[in-house]
């Protein structure tokens, strides 16, 4: 039986899916309060649109992710395309230490018959540590693993860091193109999207968090599906395929994803009319056979996942939580410094480095006017209503505005649910950003032809957004002691033994044992926050003084026990080693060597004294 049309047009639009001729009255449209007249512009608009269309959706799509992955080389590589497996794109940070470690030790791994997602006993020998709580990223691990082969870990982290604003725009703009069937608006909604300020800030080194394309992407099969445009066995395959993909990347993003996503289809049911409905519910349940076959591959990693999970937080929630006044004015340090905002912004409790959420007054503006435009629509509120959600959890369990207050928010119930109160509230706001980039997208395309005030409007948005891009420069050099670099550690360590390595900076021990190929175990190794993963009772007692270690001696009868302990044949420190150091080890009965920037301390023929304690 035929459907009536109103209902057929409205099932088109569902979650704002639709295009000008889909939605006819239904779609907001600035003809609501005054239709704009086609112009010059208009006509220009429409020869180039002609020639766009021209290319095809696929050659579409490819020219904008080309377009994407250029304007990310200008924004963020620059001069590391001629260094590509000896600078940093984002500095060489802890963190990017953990993933150089972790692109080595897939294809190590998978070459010596071990299992590269769980339990390693390189690190934080003998005893070892499980994986599921270190971001080790298995599945773009082994995506590269023929790039880290050939040219490096740095390569591959470089690629990455290039790439994943690109990807995010495709992403985006595969929805967007999806939405409103016009190139040139979905671009722009691709762009704000890939080079928002969460994508931003993440560039610093943050992969896990940048590699999230697959969120869009989810989005854009469910609107294909809904406008049945995509079989329901080819969705069902594409979205598991996606869910893989991003279980694979980051499991944050995956559990916040899926509760961002059910909010959006609860949103969507709550807006739809009845027909609508049934059509949504029907998408509903291929979904969760989706994640059915999701959760019957990913069900051993699961439950390693739970079984290991650490006690509360990483850090403490309010501290990692959004200022709403982080959505309005930019934090520091940026391109364009916002010096003068620093005592205002200065105050919040969130860390300035951690800030996703600046979106800026011109694109609130864009929001605010499409929400006027189209409030008779109601798909429009149900895109507002979207946004919310993930603006008001970014909160955290308490609202503090300019570092005051202390109102309960809705938050507070994530921090006590399993998994996801390891999620970190600031990291919310990239579902709000999906949402911006749409209502982008459909603010641009409801006009005829190219209204020039709407674009002028839009790109200011986005040239504001530069200043919630970190300073430059970006890049920094690699410096690996020429020890483990050039191989000559196989000429003083045994293959296999334990060492404790001792860097200035931490997170450079997990360089060096990459750089020497795993060629020997450490005793200890920065794999995230060591309390919270039940490690702390289990180092040498060397404090750390923010991003580096406090080099003075321990106490010798606690140093000598854990050296006994954890088998240590080896201590190797940067040279050149503290004169504390020699006294130390001179009484222990061994004397350092130092070659190649580092110095090593051998234990003695007859292995380390009895220790008097």
């Amino acid at each position: 039986m035929e459907r009536d049309p109103e209902p057929q047009a409205e099932r088109v639009g569902a979650s704002a899916i639709a295009t000008d001729a889909d939605l006819g009255p239904d779609l907001p449209t600035a003809d609501a309060d005054g239709a704009e007249t086609p112009t010059r512009w208009s006509r220009t608009a429409d020869r180039v649109s002609g020639r766009v269309r021209s290319t095809g959706p696929v050659g579409r799509a490819f020219e904008a992710f080309l377009a994407y992955a250029a304007l990310s080389g200008v924004l963020f590589v620059r001069g590391v395309f001629a260094h590509f497996s000896s600078w940093c794109i984002s500095g060489c940070r802890q963190d990017t230490m953990v993933y150089l470690w972790s692109f080595r030790w897939m294809p190590f791994a998978l070459g010596n018959g071990l299992n590269p997602l769980f339990t390693t006993h390189y690190v934080w020998a003998p005893g070892g540590v499980n994986l599921v709580w270190v971001t080790t990223l298995p599945g773009p691990s082994f995506v590269l693993t023929p790039v880290t082969l050939i040219w490096g870990a740095l390569a591959s982290d470089n690629l990455i860091l290039w790439l994943a604003p690109a990807l995010a725009g495709w992403a985006c703009y595969l929805l967007c193109n999806q939405i409103t069937s016009r190139f040139g608006p979905a671009f722009a909604g691709g762009a704000i999207f890939g080079f928002s300020s969460y994508v931003g800030h993440h560039m610093r080194g943050h992969v896990n968090l940048l590699l999230m394309f697959c969120v869009p992407i989810a989005v854009y099969l469910v609107v294909r599906r809904v406008r049945d445009r995509l079989g329901s066995r080819t969705f069902v395959l594409l979205l598991a395929l996606t869910l893989l993909g991003q279980f694979s990347i980051s499991t944050e993003i995956f559990v916040t994803m899926t509760l961002f996503g059910g909010a959006a289809l609860l949103l969507a049911l709550a807006f739809a009319s009845k027909d609508v409905r049934r059509d949504l519910l029907a998408t509903t349940l291929l979904i969760g056979f989706a994640y059915l076959i999701v959760f019957v591959i990913v069900s051993p990693y699961v439950l390693e996942v739970i079984r290991n999970r650490p006690p509360g937080s990483v850090r403490p929630l309010e501290a990692n939580s959004t200022d709403p006044l982080s959505y309005v004015l930019p934090r520091s340090p940026t391109w364009l410094g916002a010096g003068a905002l620093r005592q205002i912004t200065s105050r919040s409790l969130e860390r300035a480095s951690d800030d996703t959420a600046y979106v800026g007054p011109v694109l609130l503006l864009v929001v605010a006017l499409f929400a006027w435009f189209g409030r008779r629509s109601r798909w429009t509120w149900m895109l507002l209503a979207f946004i919310l959600v993930p603006v008001v959890f970014s909160f955290g369990p308490t609202l503090h505005v300019g570092g005051r207050g202390g109102i309960a928010m809705p938050g507070a119930a994530l921090a006590s649910a399993p998994v996801i109160s390891s999620a970190f509230p600031e990291r919310f706001p990239l579902f709000a950003w999906l949402g911006i980039a749409v209502i982008v997208s459909l603010f641009l395309a409801q006009a005829p032809g190219l209204s020039l005030w709407r674009w002028a409007l839009v790109l200011l948005g986005a040239v504001t957004l530069a200043v919630a891009l970190p300073s430059p420069p970006y890049r920094t050099e690699l410096r690996v002691p020429a020890f483990f670099a050039d191989g000559t550690y196989q000429q003083y360590l045994h293959q296999g033994e334990t060492d404790l390595l001792l860097p200035t900076h931490v997170g450079d021990e997990m360089l060096w044992q990459e750089a020497a190929g795993f060629w020997f175990r450490q005793s200890r190794g920065y794999v995230g926050d060591a309390h919270r993963l039940g490690l702390s009772d289990r180092g040498p007692g060397i404090a750390t003084v923010g991003d580096s270690y406090d080099v003075a001696t321990p106490p010798i009868s606690r140093f000598l026990r854990y050296l006994q302990q954890q088998d240590v044949a080896t201590v190797i420190l940067r040279a050149p080693a503290p004169r504390a150091w020699d006294d130390l080890f001179a009484r222990l009965g061994t004397y350092g060597i130092t070659i190649g920037g580092v110095t090593l301390y051998r234990a003695p023929p007859g292995g380390w004294p009895p220790s008097t304690q």
